[in-house]
């Protein structure tokens, strides 16, 4: 007791601010790092993958419905514009920076959402397991908040794929929708579209972008992390040959989730007509072709999300074990 007394209030006081502090500094760099291992895997994924990205992109933003299929139109560009400068080249930085940044916050913010949304489920009686629910709504607020911050990386990709033509001697674009002007690059049509609508222009489309975004991770979330969960509770290991059979999954509800509007933000993104309203366009996709018409472009959607998942998934997983954390769980 006199051993205690004699120790000063600051000798108490101590060593517990400083195991708070270093929690915290430490707390703040596993966050920081997660983050981390998701951004560099999307900018790594989305750069790789982004020819696929750009043939959606043309393919859904013609002006009239073509008559060749996904695979004769690509084959034209090739053709015509070249592999890397007709599909691989175009908006690739945005797509980098818009991806990157997004993932980022998806997946940096993903386990943290879910596991709050769980503990305050009341109907979840088994300690430990994940409910869908948790993860369906984790993924879409983290999805809605991360591309509704990301809207001008995304929008710009969108304008640089879609402006994409044949270019003359001149160095003009010679066909396409920005016939007669020359190419552009990021930071050029970042200046064209904040001269003509403002720096608000930038955020054209975010409404069905950030929907877009939410219903895409909600499916992503849900496919992945559910379906490997449900693995896992019948004894099968984690490990890459469980997180390719979620990621397959994992995109095919991404298509179906998101690809209607994916399509409607392709078009708004790039109408041309300021005062047109979303509820316009979505019109104008339905009487071209009924309901059906707003999965346009889900086959090649699939085609694209899938390889883009499946990288990202083992990569990630990998980078996760890389910076010292487990597997997403």
């Amino acid at each position: 007791m006199d051993a205690v007394a004699e120790l000063t209030p600051s000798e108490f006081e101590f060593p517990s601010h400083q195991c708070i502090r270093n929690h915290a500094l430490g707390a703040t760099s596993s966050d920081f790092n997660l983050y981390l291992c998701a951004g560099l895997t999307a900018i790594f994924t989305s750069s790789s993958f982004n020819a696929l990205d750009c043939l959606r992109v043309r393919w859904q933003t013609q002006a009239h419905p073509l008559k060749t299929n996904i695979f004769q139109f690509a084959s034209q560009i090739i053709h015509t514009e070249g592999f890397v400068g007709g599909l691989w080249r175009p908006g690739i930085a945005a797509n980098a920076l818009g991806m990157g940044s997004s993932a980022a916050l998806r997946f940096g913010s993903y386990e943290q959402l879910r596991d709050q949304l769980q503990a305050l489920d009341s109907t979840s009686r088994e300690v430990g397991k994940k409910s869908s629910s948790s993860m369906i709504a984790a993924g879409l607020i983290s999805g809605a908040m991360a591309y509704s911050i990301t809207t001008p990386f995304h929008l710009l990709k969108t304008c640089l794929q879609a402006e994409r033509a044949l270019i003359g001697p001149d160095g003009r674009y010679c066909s396409g929708r920005r016939s007669g002007n020359f190419p552009s690059s990021i930071l050029c049509e970042t200046r064209r579209i904040i001269s003509t609508k403002g720096i608000m222009g930038l955020y054209k489309g975010c409404l069905p972008l950030t929907i877009r975004g939410s219903l895409f991770t909600g499916g992503q979330m849900f496919g992945y992390d559910g379906f490997k969960s449900r693995c896992k509770e019948t004894g099968m290991k984690d490990g890459p040959q469980l997180q390719i059979y979620s990621s397959l999954v994992s995109a095919m509800l991404c298509t179906v989730m998101s690809t209607p509007a994916d399509f409607v933000m392709s078009k708004y993104m790039i109408s041309k007509r300021n005062e047109q309203r979303m509820s316009s366009v979505m019109i104008r996709i339905y009487k071209s072709g009924g309901a059906l018409a707003f999965w346009r472009g889900s086959s090649v959607n699939f085609v694209r999300i899938t390889p883009v998942i499946m990288t990202f998934s083992i990569v990630y997983e990998q980078m996760r074990l890389f910076f010292g954390f487990t597997y997403l769980s």
